[in-house]
């Protein structure tokens, strides 16, 4: 008999990823009956994690009540069925090793008695539990489980992402050509996306370059938005992304020290004092979002934001040491023209000719990062920043946080650019730091 596999699905699957009910192909889904305690307590506020909850329940609630507790109820044509687990006390084998009856151990349980039922057995039914808790998969190992990562927002070939600029071999008169005439057509020899940036090389001579439309256009090292001067050939790439009108979206990884946030800040500025944009936001995800509550810190809103937004202040303060720049900067912050900006309140609004900064976006998720693109208004630029080496967020990896998602699925788009900076241009120190540690 060919052997069915039964996925259990773990309360964190459908939290960050409301569409994967519906994602298990024609394999049956479960539910345990903790994981739709654990939705309710979560569909109360305005996050996307309690969108995902609301969503996933009503989706549950549209199939017949009655079929979902007894043997399943259809999810459509070519899908399996969902059921919703209940009616398993705590196994004696379960207790032994989890004797504390949580909602993770009781999620176990199911798990556990399901797969020893005699209905699975006589229907040679593989027993799967999906979550993205590492440590509920490690129990589950402990008991005999057979337990995995939810698979479907994963992001292949995640190293080819973050990859060092590309460098590439033209001809001697090309080059020549390119220098003379600023840009030349270019029938590429092999698969270049649109907006990207390399470095071409021709004997003994090099330049930088960005491809678009079989075109390549020189990049000069002659940017100097408030003072700042790129200090690599990856930097000079940045600045010309961030100031390119005609590309709304760009994303910069790289380690710490390598400019990333100096840069986009400094782009910024430039491009509102030239009138290109009303305002400058900049936010990180670690205020608010995905139920990180800001609230227990004094004081108004400025003064709970503080303390995630030292970076930018020192960034800030950076800039307006530079000969020229502290009364316009101080003039910005005082109207409210260059604001911090938490994530938490962006749900639900449009915002218009900004330039808009996300700093720390390795932390978000695939729908957190969705929701923040899907509020660019008309005339928005937005800036993604993010070292994917330190995700801080629970649930979340190299290959399924919201910057890969992006940058997987927006490379070759017109108007989109990304950067991996690599040399990190803060200090010895701080480069020594980041390689060797």
């Amino acid at each position: 008999m060919e052997k069915k596999q039964l996925f259990l699905i773990d309360t964190n699957v459908f939290l960050h990823d409301h569409g994967s009910v519906r994602r298990f192909g024609k394999n049956d889904i479960g539910i345990p009956i903790q994981v739709i305690i654990e939705l309710d307590n979560f569909k109360k506020g305005k996050e996307p994690i309690n969108y995902c909850a609301r969503d996933v329940l009503r989706e549950i609630e549209s199939l017949p009540s009655k079929q979902i507790y007894d043997g399943g109820a259809s999810l459509g044509e070519n899908l399996g069925k969902l059921r919703i687990i209940v009616g398993h006390p705590y196994h004696s084998e379960v207790k032994k090793i989890f004797p504390e009856q949580t909602m993770d151990h009781l999620i176990l349980n199911a798990a556990y008695c399901l797969n020893h039922s005699k209905k699975v057995k006589e229907s040679n039914t593989e027993v799967i539990l999906v979550s993205k808790d590492v440590n509920l998969r490690l129990k589950a190992g402990a008991l005999g489980l057979m337990a995995e990562d939810y698979q479907n927002d994963k992001v292949l070939d995640v190293p080819s992402l973050f990859g060092e600029i590309r460098k590439f071999e033209i001809e001697e008169e090309e080059i020549t050509e390119l220098y003379t005439k600023k840009h030349i057509e270019f029938k590429a020899r092999e698969a270049f996306f649109q907006n990207e940036f390399m470095i071409l090389n021709a004997s003994k001579r090099t330049a930088l370059s960005c491809f678009k439309n079989d075109v390549f256009t020189l990049i000069k090292d002659d940017l100097r938005p408030f003072g700042i001067k790129a200090r690599n050939s990856e930097q000079s790439f940045a600045l010309h992304a961030l100031l390119d009108p005609k590309i709304s979206l760009v994303t910069m990884t790289g380690k710490a020290g390598t400019g990333k946030t100096l840069l986009a800040i400094a782009a910024g500025l430039h491009l509102m004092k030239n009138n290109q944009y009303e305002q400058i936001y900049f936010t990180r995800e670690a205020m608010g979002l995905s139920n990180k509550d800001i609230g227990f810190l004094p004081g108004g809103i400025n003064d709970k934001l503080s303390p995630y937004m030292q970076g930018l202040q020192d960034n800030i303060s950076l800039l307006k040491s530079i000969k020229g720049n502290k009364k316009i900067i101080e003039d910005y912050e005082k109207s409210g023209e260059l604001k911090l900006e938490a994530l938490t309140f962006i749900r639900g609004r449009s915002i218009p000719n900004t330039f808009f900064i996300i700093d720390e976006a390795q932390n978000l998720t695939h729908q957190e990062v969705k929701t923040i693109l899907t509020r660019a208004g008309v005339g928005t630029k937005i800036i993604l920043i993010g070292d994917v080496m330190q995700i801080d967020t629970p649930f979340i990896d190299l290959s399924s946080n919201g910057l890969s998602h992006v940058i997987s699925s927006m490379r070759g788009q017109s108007v989109y650019s990304q950067i991996n900076l690599v040399k990190g241009e803060r200090s010895e120190l701080a480069e020594l730091a980041a390689n060797l540690l």
